[in-house]
């Protein structure tokens, strides 16, 4: 980022083009493998959907004195037990491992640019330093505290006369006032002080219009929303239709219909995803503290991720897995077990 803003560029400019480059050259690789592991798994969803119904037949006859709660934990349990292993076998691992790489490098940057801003404490005191100032102060007090004691040491080992009064010589080296500052001044960049915009024209300060901080609110409940959906449902069922597929069906030369039929059509959000759209509601609360330089590199991060999706989508799309039969594996232990009851006394009785 100094590079590019030593060649004459702003930092309002600088910050997105970072943003750019980091997220093409060492995100977008990983994001690739990812979706690719991604594919796989969707391909090998109806094998963990059959060995799910076997292992939910084989615990129901098992353990039918447990609760309902109980078994739909121990089904969960078991599924991520046959997710892995078929992940294995098949060679579809490295989902949760490439994305946590995109998250490490978004760390890396956002420290970077903590320093760069000249502010203290690390990414937590960015976002809790106005409501705990213990977090953004301990390095400042902890500093003291040793200016104190190293004070206190000079002043008992400097010589005395006969009186007990301290006489000069042999002094301690002075301690410098800002020595602990080099740790978090030595990238600091003055000139963002003045190269932000116009309504936010200090990036190392909080955005006091509250712009930047509703924009990054926005794109990230916007990545959430727009991100690609899989449905799990039956062919037949006129929900489980994916909205490239109900594009297809609508009626020709006819393209607002086209959009409407894949807007109604589209898969629902998934509870995480639903979690998700919380935090990124709330998330306007403590962006509110970070500098503007840091939330235009989350904002700018968010845009060309969205791109990227969108052109991973393209090349490599996710469709839904073949379903052996149009009729759902039940879900509910209840009418299995009642089922299995029934079943057993039709037996006996013949």
């Amino acid at each position: 980022m100094i590079g590019l803003h030593n060649t004459g560029l702003p930092w309002w400019s600088v910050i997105p083009l970072s943003a750019l480059t980091i997220r093409t050259c060492l995100v977008l690789p990983a994001q690739t493998l990812r979706r690719r592991a991604i594919y796989r798994m969707t391909l090998l969803q109806p094998l963990i959907d059959a060995r799910m119904s076997l292992q939910r037949r084989t615990q129901l006859i098992r353990s039918p004195h447990l609760t309902w709660s109980s078994q739909r934990v121990l089904l969960l349990i078991r599924r991520q037990a046959i997710r892995f292993r078929v992940a294995k076998t098949f060679d579809a691992r490295g989902r949760i491992t490439f994305a946590l790489v995109g998250f490490a490098i978004l760390l890396l940057v956002s420290e970077n640019i903590r320093q760069i801003s000249g502010r203290r404490g690390g990414i937590l005191s960015l976002f809790l330093g106005a409501y705990f100032p213990s977090l953004e102060d301990s390095e400042e007090n902890g500093e003291q505290r040793a200016a104190g004691r190293k004070a206190k040491e000079a002043e008992a080992n400097r010589p005395k006369n006969v009186f007990g009064e301290a006489v000069d010589g042999g002094a301690s080296e002075p301690v410098p006032e800002q020595q602990g500052e080099k740790s978090h001044v030595t990238w600091f960049q003055p000139s963002l002080k003045t190269g932000g915009f116009s309504f936010c024209p200090d990036l190392t300060a909080p955005d006091l219009s509250l712009t930047l901080p509703a924009l990054f609110s926005a794109s990230f409940m916007a990545s959430i929303y727009f991100a690609p959906r899989v449905a799990r449902e039956p062919a037949g069922d006129k929900t489980a239709q994916s909205a490239s597929g109900a594009g297809a069906n609508a009626e020709p030369n006819n393209q607002p219909n086209k959009m409407v039929r894949a807007l109604l059509d589209r898969p629902g959000m998934t509870n995480l995803q639903k979690i998700m759209m919380t935090v990124a509601l709330l998330m306007v609360y403590p962006a509110m503290q970070m500098p503007g330089a840091l939330l235009l590199y989350f904002i700018s991060n968010l845009g060309v991720g969205a791109i990227h999706v969108r052109l991973l989508s393209k090349a490599m799309p996710i469709r839904n897995a073949p379903l052996a039969c149009r009729r759902p594996v039940r879900m509910n232990p209840v009418r299995e077990r009642l089922d299995l009851i029934a079943a057993s006394t039709s037996s006996r009785k013949a």
